[in-house]
């Protein structure tokens, strides 16, 4: 198991002391089998902040994760970054970057769907789009949102952010995004809430 160091794990108990939510230390449950999380029930479906840590042959890389769990009712997914970020994954869904019709947004992010219908939808909450602005910042090691459903399968939307999160301000409008894209999806009939973790882990 992947422990927190003392000063993450003192700020992730701060973040969720201040959002009500409850912080779970490694060992004390196995809700989380891979390291310390922050675990949030939005109107039933938990809304998890946790550390990735991926090895490979130079070492290991860290993300800081928020995501939740979410059943969907049709065929839908997307990704959003910064626009000066590397695309990791060429042809995401097998889509060219789609804009919303919003000039300032659609020249500050890269948005790949499988859905554009769906995807200007959801991008027309205004809301979401602010706190878009706000959790993906300009940069190389930008954080990406993503969601990969299919149709009556459980999968998750996150934020993954590269390296540790420790400032409050900054993981409550994680969770804030999060949780809109919840009401704003669930409200569109296109997933339900599901409060069972999942078990990926990238």
């Amino acid at each position: 198991m992947l422990s927190l160091t003392a000063e993450t794990r003192e700020a992730w108990a701060l973040f969720a002391k201040k959002f009500g939510a409850e912080h779970i230390c490694t060992g004390e449950t196995n809700r989380n089998k891979n390291n310390d999380s922050v675990i949030y029930d939005h109107r039933g479906t938990l809304v998890i902040l946790d550390l990735v840590v991926t090895m490979d042959s130079e070492g290991g890389t860290s993300q800081t994760r928020v995501y939740a769990a979410l059943s969907a009712k049709k065929t839908f997914g997307f990704k959003i970054y910064a626009s000066n970020f590397l695309e990791r994954v060429a042809n995401l869904f097998g889509a060219q970057n789609v804009g919303i019709g919003d000039e300032a947004f659609d020249k500050k992010f890269i948005v790949k769907t499988n859905d554009v219908k769906n995807v200007r939808l959801f991008l027309s909450n205004p809301n979401v789009r602010r706190l878009i602005w706000s959790v993906l910042p300009n940069g190389l090691f930008s954080p990406t949102f993503e969601a990969d459903w299919k149709k009556g399968e459980t999968e998750v939307v996150s934020i993954n952010q590269p390296g540790v999160v420790t400032d409050v301000e900054r993981l409550e409008l994680m969770f804030q995004l999060i949780v809109e894209t919840i009401d704003h999806l669930i409200a569109g009939g296109l997933v339900s809430g599901n409060s069972q973790t999942s078990d990926r882990n990238s």
